[in-house]
């Protein structure tokens, strides 16, 4: 994750349900060091012998204080979704 002002910025990589994800996310802070971010993947699902790519929409929202953060993510698309929190620290 990357502050940048009034920014925030990342990636999430990671694995679903044995798929492996990645993801990205920007958006705007708030005053108070909260933000709502839009953010949007692919998950490289397998189905029998192959490896397909199914792209998702979701958000990454939370607050930040310039060492650490928290919040919630989620992620979804027609076959499903996701939800989580994340936290980080300087």
């Amino acid at each position: 994750m990357t502050v940048s002002g009034a920014s925030v910025s990342g990636r999430i990589v990671g694995v679903f349900k044995g798929d492996s994800f990645s993801s990205t996310f920007s958006g705007a802070i708030g005053a108070d060091g909260g933000f709502s971010a839009t953010a949007r993947g692919v998950l490289q699902g397998k189905w029998l012998d192959s490896v397909k790519s199914y792209p998702f929409n979701g958000a990454v929202s939370g607050r930040v204080d310039g060492r650490s953060g928290s919040g919630r993510w989620s992620g979804k698309n027609k076959w499903g979704g996701a939800s989580g929190s994340w936290s980080a620290r300087k």
